[in-house]
């Protein structure tokens, strides 16, 4: 994640319909989960975004509350009486998420023929 300054700008939504703090959050959460963890908290994501960022605590969690909402990530009961502390992980992997784009892009830009342009070297 290029660390850079989110204060004062409106979110732009990207392909996948999330701004770019939500896509920030989620190649993170779904960093986490191919290093071999099962959920993350928000206050493990705030760590992170605070040092690049300067975000604030209620800032990352509202991300994580609106990519809940959106159906990217799910909410976890946490795994024993703790104090509000939940645990979130994502719906879809980074790699169903991508192929679901590069379908969405073929089909729109390519006619959904994009590797038979790519094999006969047509221009793009």
């Amino acid at each position: 994640m290029a660390s850079r300054s989110l204060k004062g700008k409106s979110p732009t939504p990207g392909p996948l319909g999330l701004g770019r703090l939500e896509l920030d959050v989620m190649l993170y959460i779904w960093k986490r989960e191919e290093n071999g963890e099962s959920s993350t908290r928000v206050k493990d994501a705030f760590r992170v975004f605070y040092s690049e960022d300067d975000l604030t605590y209620t800032t990352v969690m509202s991300v994580f509350h609106r990519l809940e909402k959106k159906g990217r990530l799910q909410r976890l009961a946490p795994p024993h009486k703790t104090k509000r502390l939940f645990y979130y992980h994502s719906t879809r992997s980074r790699q169903e998420v991508g192929q679901e784009q590069l379908d969405w892009i073929a089909s729109k830009f390519f006619d959904g023929d994009f590797m038979s342009r790519l094999i006969s070297q047509e221009s793009l």
